[in-house]
């Protein structure tokens, strides 16, 4: 979210019933699910499938979107290499918490089967 944001001074509770948030997400991402179960008034802003994470976050940028969810790390790390001022963006989050946590979940590039595959297997067994 942008620092001069009209809810930048929400809390993410507060975030829950403003109908007028919009917050950028992939269709059937794992942000979409958070989206869906923590902002459910929100009003979705659909990115390209295939958009990377600087795409997500100009978004927010640009005032396209208010919010858009990504690690806060991976975030100031974009920043860093963008030059952009980190004062810009704030990371919004529940009592210093993270909003939600997927045990036992790994961001695997679609393509990439043979990873998945071992991943799998090992679960399995």
């Amino acid at each position: 979210m942008k620092s001069d944001n009209k809810f930048a001074n929400m809390s993410l509770q507060e975030l829950i019933d403003i109908k007028e948030l919009r917050v950028a997400v992939k269709e059937n991402d794992i942000h979409h699910d958070i989206v869906k179960e923590y902002l459910p008034n929100a009003r979705i802003v659909w990115l390209p499938q295939l958009s990377k994470v600087w795409e997500e976050i100009t978004y927010v940028l640009d005032d396209r979107a208010d919010i858009a969810f990504w690690e806060d790390v991976l975030v100031k790390e974009l920043l860093w290499e963008k030059w952009i001022d980190e004062k810009t963006l704030i990371m919004k989050d529940k009592q210093g918490e993270p909003v939600k946590i997927y045990q036992n979940c790994m961001a695997l590039p679609r393509w990439d089967f043979e990873l998945k595959d071992m991943i799998d297997w090992d679960l399995s067994n």
